[in-house]
């Protein structure tokens, strides 16, 4: 290997961030009643429920379930 291949190489690979710096996201399935008028949650919706800041949706009572 030519050594200005070598030391791009090496300078790329500084600037990536380590493995355990890297976030893994893990899925979840979200379960509510059928009556609920809502199809659809991203996770900046269910963040909040989840951290128990937002205690409310939809005018209803929300109450996170984490289970293992």
């Amino acid at each position: 290997m030519k050594r200005s291949s070598l030391l791009l190489l090496l300078a790329l690979l500084s600037m990536s961030p380590p493995a355990s710096s890297l976030a893994v996201e893990e899925e979840i399935a979200v379960v509510v009643n059928q009556a609920n008028p809502a199809r659809a949650a991203g996770r900046d919706t269910l963040r909040p429920i989840f951290q128990t800041t937002r205690t409310e949706w939809y005018g209803r009572s929300v109450k996170p379930l984490n289970l293992p």
